[in-house]
């Protein structure tokens, strides 16, 4: 299954890594006033992607699951030739 709703997760965490990389310019220039700018979108981005994905992950998961269980025909068959549980 082709699934593209994973992307929004990562674009989150790039977003994180670029608000980190701005942090860490914001303070070798001496920009303190946006220190807390930039760690707030860098952790907020970092909060938002992961949650993200994990739910995404757990969508997937729970779609494959009723997938099989309505497919039981399809299920991987073991070395031996039964199937695997």
């Amino acid at each position: 299954m082709k699934d593209n709703f994973f992307w929004p997760g990562l674009i989150l965490l790039v977003v994180a890594l670029l608000g980190l990389m701005s942090t860490v310019a914001a303070a070798a220039y001496r920009h303190y006033e946006w220190l807390a700018t930039t760690v707030l979108i860098s952790v907020l981005g970092v909060v938002a992607g992961a949650l993200w994905i994990v739910v995404e992950r757990r969508r997937v998961t729970r779609i494959e699951e009723q997938w099989d269980a309505s497919h039981p025909e399809s299920r991987p068959v073991g070395a031996l030739g039964e199937a695997k549980s």
